[in-house]
């Protein structure tokens, strides 16, 4: 859908489909897959926090 969106003026194109709108079910592999996801995502923030900790202490 974003792809839709980009370079191709403010409004998506006439033919998407009715599919967009409906709404999603998750299911039991999409709920692991988000939860894998936020758990990645929380893993690099604090490697992240860690490093420029470490930054920080090097340049003091």
């Amino acid at each position: 859908m974003r792809a839709e969106w980009l370079g191709r003026g403010a409004r998506p194109q006439s033919g998407v489909s009715a599919a967009v709108d409906e709404p999603k079910v998750e299911t039991a592999k999409d709920e692991a897959t988000r939860e894998k996801e936020t758990l990645l995502r929380r893993e690099l923030y604090v490697a992240i926090t860690r490093a420029c900790d470490g930054l920080w202490v090097g340049v003091v």
